[in-house]
């Protein structure tokens, strides 16, 4: 999602007349990214996790308890 996200910000910037304008070519990007997401997620190796991890373990600490 964060791949499609990035991409998809990046096309709205570029303008269709640029060499990756054509159908063709945003299959195979998009083809290549849902690649590239699959070998990343598989590896763990973005650090993601670890970071909502530790976002969300001092959020919870910080918080009270409503009794």
């Amino acid at each position: 999602m964060l791949l499609k996200e990035m991409r998809r910000n990046a096309d709205l910037i570029n303008s269709d007349s640029g060499l990756f304008s054509s159908r063709e070519s945003k299959q195979l990007r998009d083809y290549h990214d849902d690649m590239l997401a699959q070998t990343l997620a598989s590896q763990r190796s973005t650090g993601i996790a670890q970071l909502l991890e530790k976002q969300l373990a001092a959020a919870g600490s910080t918080t009270r308890s409503v009794t």
